[in-house]
C-alpha cells in the first residue's frame, strides 16, 4: 500500500514538474524573427487562377506575375526609367555589326549570380534556358516563334560569364527580345542533359519529337511537370520559391535566404524582397474581395471597379489608394471581311456615335483617358479624330445611300440585289460590366441614326474562338502594352489576320509594309516619323476605333508600405511591399 502511494507521489510530482516547465516555455517572448515572419505577410487578391508556373507555358497575367518572384530573365525594363536594365546580365547587351549583315550581341553576366543550389549562373546555363525554349515540343510553338530570330549562339571559352547571340535581323525590339527569356537551371529542368546534343539551329529546323526517342524523353517530362506543377520541378533565381500552390485557392511565396541579389536592392524592383511571404487568394467575386479587405482578409486589392474604388478612397482613416493610368488600350473593332463593314464611311459613322466623354464619366466614373492611338509617344497626336458627332454621322450614312426607306426609324440599303437592314451585333465577354454598359450607350445612340445594335456577350473561350475566326461585325477588345518601341505586327498586319490578332480581319499592302520599315528602324525619329504616317493611314481606314485606356485602381490596408504604382502590368511590384 505504502508503495502504491509512493509512486503515486512521484508521479504526481513529474506531472507538475512537467506542467511547469510547460508554463515556463509559454512565457518566453516570441523571437523577433518568429514576429517579423508572422507580420510582414502580403496578402493579393486575383480575381482568377494562374493558368500555369511552368517557365514555358506561363502565359496568362496572374501566373506571370508570379514567375517574376521566382525566375529572372538577362535583361528586362525598368518600371520608373522606363529603360532597359541588366538583371542576370550586368546592362543591355553590346552590340556588333559583322560582315553580310549580321550582327552580335554580347552579354556580360553578373559574376554573382547564382542558383538556389548555390551553383553559378554561367553562359552554358543561358544557353540550355534558350534552347529549352525553342526545343518542339507541341506547347512550346509560340516560344519557338518568338525566338527564331537568333541565328546561333557562341560561349566566350575564357570568360565563362560572356555570351553572344548572332542574328540578322537586328529591330527596335532585338536588344530587349533577345535577353527576354528565364534563366533555368538544366539540372531541374533537364536532368538528363538531353539538350546539350542539339545545336540552336538543329532545333530551329525540327518540327516534332516523334522520331527522337531522347527529346521525345524530355517533352514528355516536361509535360508531366508541367500537368503536376511540382514546386520541386519549379526552381529560378528569383527572390521568392514557390511554398504553396492550391489551385483555386491561393499562391504562396516564400522570400529565399541568402539571396545571391540581395545586395542590389537599390537598382530596380527585380532586385527587392523586403516581405517574407507574398500570398495570392484566388477571390473571383469583387464584393466577396472588398469584404476581405475591409475585414483585414487581404492587405491589397487590385483591379476595383471605379465605383468601389470610391467607397474606399472616402473612408481614408482605414485604406490607402492608388490610380494611374495604364499604358494600353480598348476600342471597338470592325470586321472588316463582313459585307456591311466594308465601307469604311460606315466604320467611320459608328466611330462619330461613340460618345466617349459619357462613357469616361458614367462608366468610369472619370477614372479612364480618352486614347485614340495603341501606342502613345511624345511625337503622335493622341487628339479623337472622331468625337461625338450624330450629325456627321448621318452625313456619312447618306453618303453610301444608307437610307431610311420603309420610315421605321431603320436604315436599309440594296447590297447585291436584296434590301438589307442596318443591324450590327456588339460583341463582348460575359461578366465584363464596363464592357456592357459601353455597348448599351452605343446602342442607344446608334437608334438615333437608324443603326440597330443587339449587345451581346459569350463566355471568353467563345468569345476568343470567334475573335479569331472572324465570326463577328463588332466587337470590344483591349489589351496591355509594354514600354518598348511599337510593333503593329499583331493587330495590323495580314498574316495576324484569319487566325491571328488582327480581329479585325484587316489587310492592307501599305500597312503590311509601312510595319516593315517600323520593326526595322533603330532611329527614334525615323521611326516616329513613320509610325505618324502609318497612324494616318490607320485613322483613315478604321479597321478599329480607338477610345480609351482605362486606370489601374489599388486599395490596400493602412498596415501596407512601400507601394508604389507604375503605368505597366503588373501595376504594383509586390516585393516592394513590407508591414
Amino acid at each position: 500500500m505504502q508503495s502504491n502511494q509512493r509512486s503515486f507521489t512521484h508521479l504526481f510530482r513529474a506531472l507538475l514538474l512537467m506542467l511547469i516547465f510547460i508554463n515556463l516555455i509559454a512565457c518566453i517572448p516570441e523571437s523577433q524573427d518568429d514576429k517579423s515572419n508572422l507580420l510582414n505577410k502580403i496578402i493579393m487578391r486575383e480575381a482568377a487562377d494562374a493558368k500555369s508556373l511552368h517557365p514555358l507555358t506561363v502565359r496568362d497575367a496572374v501566373g506571370f506575375k508570379v514567375a517574376l518572384f521566382m525566375y529572372q530573365s538577362l535583361v528586362n525594363i525598368d518600371y520608373e526609367s522606363q529603360s532597359l536594365v541588366g538583371v542576370v546580365a550586368k546592362g543591355e547587351p553590346q552590340i556588333d555589326s559583322l560582315p553580310k549583315q549580321i550582327y552580335k550581341l554580347t552579354y556580360q553576366l553578373r559574376p554573382e549570380a547564382q542558383f538556389d543550389n548555390g551553383r553559378q549562373i554561367e553562359a552554358a546555363d543561358i544557353l540550355f534556358s534558350l534552347k529549352y525554349y525553342l526545343a518542339p515540343f507541341t506547347f512550346n510553338r509560340d516560344n519557338r516563334d518568338y525566338y527564331q530570330f537568333i541565328d546561333s549562339v557562341k560561349i566566350n571559352k575564357n570568360n565563362s560569364t560572356a555570351i553572344s547571340f548572332y542574328t540578322h535581323q537586328l529591330n527596335s525590339r532585338t536588344k530587349f527580345i533577345s535577353g527576354d527569356f528565364f534563366i533555368l537551371p538544366y539540372e531541374s529542368f533537364d536532368p538528363n542533359r538531353i539538350l546539350s546534343n542539339y545545336s540552336i539551329s538543329d532545333l530551329k529546323q525540327l518540327v516534332k519529337t516523334d522520331s527522337l526517342p531522347n527529346l521525345l524523353q524530355l517533352e514528355q517530362h516536361t509535360d508531366s511537370s508541367i500537368k503536376n506543377a511540382s514546386i520541386q520541378d519549379l526552381k529560378g533565381s528569383g527572390p521568392y520559391s514557390l511554398l504553396n500552390w492550391e489551385k483555386g485557392k491561393r499562391i504562396q511565396l516564400e522570400k529565399k535566404s541568402n539571396w545571391w541579389a540581395s545586395n542590389l536592392n537599390e537598382q530596380s524592383v527585380y532586385f527587392q524582397n523586403k516581405a517574407n511571404q507574398l500570398q495570392i487568394e484566388i477571390i473571383p467575386d469583387e464584393t466577396t474581395a472588398l469584404s476581405a479587405l475591409k475585414s483585414g482578409d487581404i492587405d491589397v486589392l487590385q483591379g476595383l471597379s471605379p465605383k468601389n474604388y470610391e467607397k474606399l478612397q472616402s473612408d481614408s482613416s482605414r485604406f490607402l489608394t492608388y490610380e494611374m493610368e495604364k499604358r494600353g488600350y480598348q476600342y471597338i473593332g470592325f470586321n472588316m471581311n463582313h459585307p456591311i463593314l466594308q465601307e469604311k464611311e460606315l466604320r467611320k459613322a459608328i466611330a462619330y456615335i461613340c460618345p466617349l466623354k459619357i462613357i469616361v464619366d458614367q462608366v468610369y466614373y472619370g477614372k479612364a483617358s480618352i486614347s485614340s492611338v495603341p501606342y502613345v509617344s511624345a511625337t503622335t497626336s493622341n487628339e479623337d479624330q472622331y468625337a461625338h458627332n450624330l450629325q456627321k454621322a448621318k452625313n456619312l450614312l447618306e453618303s453610301i445611300d444608307w437610307k431610311d426607306v420603309d420610315n421605321d426609324g431603320l436604315l436599309e440599303k440594296e447590297i447585291n440585289g436584296e434590301l438589307v437592314e442596318l443591324e450590327l451585333e456588339f460583341l463582348y465577354n460575359t461578366s465584363n460590366d464596363s464592357r456592357a454598359a459601353i455597348g448599351m450607350i452605343l446602342k442607344q445612340e446608334a437608334k438615333k441614326v437608324g443603326i440597330k445594335i443587339n449587345v451581346q456577350s459569350v463566355e471568353w473561350s467563345i468569345y476568343l474562338e470567334r475573335l479569331r475566326n472572324g465570326n463577328t461585325t463588332l466587337f470590344y477588345y483591349g489589351a496591355q502594352t509594354a514600354p518598348l518601341p511599337p510593333d503593329f505586327s499583331s493587330l495590323f498586319h495580314s498574316k495576324s489576320a484569319f487566325g491571328g490578332r488582327n480581329f479585325a480581319q484587316y489587310q492592307s499592302i501599305q500597312a503590311d509594309s509601312l510595319i516593315a520599315i517600323i520593326n526595322k528602324n533603330i532611329s527614334v525619329d525615323k521611326r516616329d516619323k513613320i509610325v505618324k504616317a502609318f497612324y494616318g493611314l490607320i485613322q483613315d481606314e478604321l479597321p478599329y476605333y480607338f477610345m480609351l485606356t482605362p486606370y489601374e485602381l489599388i486599395a490596400t490596408s493602412k498596415k501596407v508600405k512601400g507601394l508604389r504604382i507604375y503605368s505597366d502590368r503588373p501595376y504594383y511590384w509586390a516585393s516592394e511591399l513590407y508591414k
